[in-house]
């Protein structure tokens, strides 16, 4: 009944979809962010530690330290420019490594665009928001 059952299931294949951007398309948008971030056409409104306060409760109810927070936003840029990083080259990377790079900047321009943390580089940015 065992090999029977592996049989079908080898036999079913899973419909999968393609893609609506080709591997180019997203390389264009990330590296058209890229170059407008590099030259300060955008900015990005990364979250600051009291944001961080304020919107992560803790395990146990209590709202976060701010040496957690400060830690959490610290670590949000870090990630952000590792993967800049990778991407412009800085480092040698793997073509896996490369792709992932790439799709992980672009989940977060699509994240920062529907937060409307992506803002015109020329405005001043407040240090705090409300």
């Amino acid at each position: 009944m065992k090999g029977r059952l592996e049989a079908e299931i080898r036999k079913t294949k899973i419909a999968r979809t393609k893609p609506k951007l080709s591997p180019k398309e997203v390389d264009s948008i990330v590296k058209g962010f890229f170059h407008s971030w590099i030259r300060g056409e955008v900015d990005i409104l990364f979250p600051l530690a009291d944001q961080f306060q304020l919107n992560t409760p803790h395990m146990d109810g209590f709202e976060i330290s701010v040496g957690q927070a400060l830690k959490l936003e610290i670590q949000n840029k870090d990630e952000f420019i590792k993967l800049i990083d990778i991407y412009a080259g800085r480092y040698e990377s793997t073509p896996s490594e490369l792709r992932k790079a790439t799709y992980s900047l672009l989940h977060s321009i699509v994240q920062w665009r529907a937060a409307d943390r992506i803002v015109d580089g020329t405005r001043k940015i407040p240090t705090v928001w409300n």
